[in-house]
């Protein structure tokens, strides 16, 4: 007979020793079959790979009948070295074949902060069991299986609360210890049929703050209990496509997406405390101060019902909602809160995502100062009054770049209705009105985001704003906004504390001189809060103060020119349409210098660019 080597076939678990003899294997045994007994089979233990190939294999269940002799039949010994040789056989050797892949699977690890906690998202190929051990400041996560975990960014990402972050037995492992914060507290939970695994790190106070486990009222029968968990599970998978369909509506940055998919699992173990909860329904969202605080609505998708279910899902969509629930339009991806903080500068968008803004803004201002006033050809000290109307016509272009920053374009279009009207002694003596018009100065601006919310600190966004004096200085003797070139700076801080989200800001911006007028630089700041009144409405009040710099002709500054301008902001917005937003806002002057009132009102659009 000839000596042939075995072989590996394509099936990456069979090994042909020559005559028939062929060893079968998985990933936790081996098996052989004989052909010429195939009433007899020996299975084996776990198998392992050595650098020469094949490794020692201890029978469980030795047969007699298996001899170094009875091997030696049906496969003769290779010629050469570089074969693994089988413990208690006297011959068989295997030819070395490269595993196509390593035994242990590759384990997707997350981490995000999640204001008073950090989360830790273990993602398995397969359904894995899981047990934590909690003692003083070590926390140790253990496995029933081996995988590939890479905790390398674990700290980077939650070092405030976890310390250090190791592996037992190197990449390969299936134990995880934690080293945490004094004080801290643990909770885990496991998802999609205990695949993905969610450690959570919660800080001291928050720990003290979590409600007891309610009481798990028995079910009646096994059936009732499956049944729930079937329509728990279609919950939480349709959390996670309407995260997925949110992915793709939405392009986001890599710290984003990893709250996204990692806030999931919170979002879903709040669903299943939902009464009446069923697959493919439309999530009510119940008023504020009730326990659930899930706001995700899941998504339609009949394909994902199991046979019976359709008509279910179709009781659940007829009804309607509760007396003081908000049903959540499933097309709705951004909120009207949102909307607001990105037109007000308090928030940037996206990468990939664009907003055209068309804005009109009335101002009405009226002022009043000594001057002699030519009657009769005699002059007489009396009084003139300036009334403006000015009418603002802003187009508006925002763009969300890269590494959390936003392009922003603007070009104003001004109108303005002037009547000056000249007093003596209370009687009017003169009054002229003139109209002017003209194209603004074109502005262009960056902005960034160089701080998240994190705990006690706000985001923080940088801008920087240039005004070209491309527009129109004055027009039928009526001096207008525009002709200057002026560079702005500013900073905006943003705090969130759900329902209301708080502003404040400041900025100094610098006027170049033109044909020896300095109009005078100007600083200021802004406090506001804004209140997310439904997902679809939003409301805002805001105050802006600035100071402006003495007026300058000729390098001499006219005394008194100086100003204080102070105003009080009331606004609204609310979704028209899928990114589509109307927001309205009034002002009230609160010093002599400032406008009487002003009205404005804008038309947000937002868009995603193909090319981002």
């Amino acid at each position: 007979m000839n000596p042939q080597r075995p072989r590996l076939s394509e099936a990456s678990g069979i090994v042909s020793f020559g005559a028939g003899l062929v060893l079968m294997f998985d990933q936790t045994a081996w098996a052989i079959e004989n052909p010429l007994a195939p009433d007899r089979a020996l299975a084996f233990g776990q198998r392992s790979f050595t650098e020469g190939g094949l490794g020692e294999i201890s029978a469980e269940r030795p047969q007699p009948w298996l001899t170094a002799a009875a091997f030696e039949e049906h496969a003769a010994p290779p010629e050469g070295a570089g074969g693994a040789r089988l413990a208690g056989s006297s011959g068989i050797t295997a030819e070395r074949v490269e595993p196509t892949g390593s035994v242990a699977p590759r384990v997707a690890v997350r981490a995000a902060a999640h204001g008073e906690f950090g989360r830790i998202v273990f993602e398995w190929p397969d359904a894995t069991d899981h047990h934590v051990v909690h003692q003083a400041e070590q926390v140790v996560v253990s496995f029933d299986r081996p995988g590939r975990i890479d905790l390398s960014d674990v700290t980077d990402r939650l070092g405030g609360r976890v310390v250090a972050a190791e592996t037992e037995d190197g990449p390969s492992t299936s134990r995880v210890t934690l080293r945490v914060v004094p004080e801290a507290a643990i909770r885990s939970f496991s998802l999609e049929g205990r695949r993905i695994i969610v450690v959570d790190v919660l800080d001291a106070t928050s720990a003290q703050a979590l409600p007891p486990p309610e009481p798990v009222a028995p079910q009646d029968s096994i059936q009732e209990l499956r049944r729930a968990l079937e329509r728990r599970d279609a919950v939480i998978e349709g959390l996670l496509a309407r995260v997925e369909q949110l992915e793709r509506n939405v392009a986001l940055s890599r710290g984003e997406l990893d709250r996204v998919i990692a806030g999931a699992a919170g979002a879903s173990a709040a669903v299943e405390s939902i009464p009446g909860s069923e697959p493919g329904s439309r999530l009510a969202i119940p008023p504020a101060g009730t326990a659930t605080s899930a706001t995700l609505p899941a998504p339609q998708d009949p394909g994902a019902a199991s046979p019976g279910e359709p008509e279910r899902q179709e009781t659940a969509q007829a009804t309607p909602p509760a007396p003081g629930q908000v049903e959540v339009d499933e097309e709705e991806v951004e909120r009207a809160l949102d909307f607001t903080l990105v037109e007000q500068g308090a928030l940037l968008l996206p990468t990939g995502r664009a907003e055209f803004t068309p804005r009109f803004n009335y101002t009405r201002r009226t002022g009043d100062f000594p001057v002699f006033v030519d009657a009769a050809g005699t002059q007489l000290l009396g009084e003139r009054e300036v009334r403006r109307n000015e009418f603002d016509f802003f187009a508006g272009l925002q763009v969300g770049l890269p590494f959390d920053s936003q392009l922003e374009l603007s070009l104003p279009y001004n109108l303005v209705d002037q009547s000056i009207v000249d007093r003596v002694g209370g009687s009017e003596v003169r009054e002229r009105s003139d109209t002017g018009y003209g194209l603004g100065d074109f502005s262009v601006g960056l902005a960034k985001t160089v701080l998240r919310e994190e705990r006690w600190w706000p985001d923080v966004i940088l801008r920087v704003n240039w005004d070209t004096g491309t527009g129109e200085r004055d027009n039928n003797d009526v001096v207008l906004d525009g002709g200057f070139q002026d560079i702005r700076g500013s900073v905006s801080l943003t705090k969130r504390q759900d329902p209301l989200v708080f502003v404040g800001g400041a900025f100094y911006e610098t006027v170049f001189e033109e044909d020896d007028i300095d109009p005078g630089d100007r600083f200021g700041f802004s406090i506001g809060t804004f209140l997310a009144a439904s997902p679809t409405t939003s409301l805002s009040v805001v105050l802006n103060q600035s100071f402006i710099d003495e007026f300058e002709v000729g390098g001499q500054k006219i005394d008194g020119s100086d100003r204080v301008e102070s105003i009080l902001s009331f606004g609204a917005g609310a979704i028209l349409g899928p990114n589509v937003l109307l927001s309205a806002a009034v002002g009230v002057g609160l010093t002599d210098d400032s406008p009487d009132y002003s009205v404005s009102i804008s038309l947000p659009i937002r868009f995603s660019i193909p090319a981002f």
